[in-house]
């Protein structure tokens, strides 16, 4: 394998770190014990930045856990380097339902109230559950619970696309990156 440059990300299929490379997995190392690292990424994935420095964190359900590229495009939001975001779980609100509809409740049997207030739809011989044309404005509310009933349990869900595990490693020693 080619040598790398300090703090490039490599995805190896191991279950440890190979010499020189350290798993991304947010943990926090002193400054002195990888020097070079620490000149390169500084406090960017997190650390008090003089003494202590934290690699990134793509492990399962950490911080920033899918790498993703700095800087925007068209009709995205911009995205700086070290910046974690996203949810793994998330709630849905009515806005970002697909339109649907719901069944109304309704008796086939003759009424007992006149009026509709807190009832279901339904009415007694020669009253009606709707306004007549020449009836007085006496518009009633009805309840919205005996109507059409509630549904749903308001937890969030699940917000993962589907995935495979690997691992992501840093490299601690290496060439050092020249800036052009």
């Amino acid at each position: 394998m080619a040598e790398p440059f300090i703090g490039e990300i490599r995805i190896f299929p191991y279950t440890y770190a190979p010499y020189g490379w350290l798993l991304c997995d947010g943990t926090i190392y002193q400054a002195a014990q990888f020097q070079a690292l620490f000149t390169i990424i500084g406090r960017t994935f997190g650390g008090d930045g003089r003494t202590t420095f934290a690699v990134p964190n793509f492990k399962p359900g950490g911080v920033n856990s899918v790498p993703m590229g700095a800087g925007h495009g068209p009709g995205l939001t911009s995205r700086q380097l070290g910046q974690a975001g996203g949810s793994n779980q998330v709630p849905i609100a009515v806005t970002q339902m697909p339109t649907h509809t719901h069944q109304v409740s309704a008796a086939s049997v003759d009424g007992e109230l006149s009026t509709p207030a807190g009832n279901f739809l339904s009415s007694e011989p020669g009253n009606f559950i709707y306004n007549p044309v020449n009836a007085p404005d006496s518009a009633v509310e009805l309840d919205p619970g005996a109507l059409l009933p509630t549904t749903g349990g308001s937890l969030p869900h699940e917000n993962r696309q589907p995935l495979l595990t690997l691992g992501f490693y840093i490299a601690a020693e290496g060439i050092w990156p020249e800036r052009p």
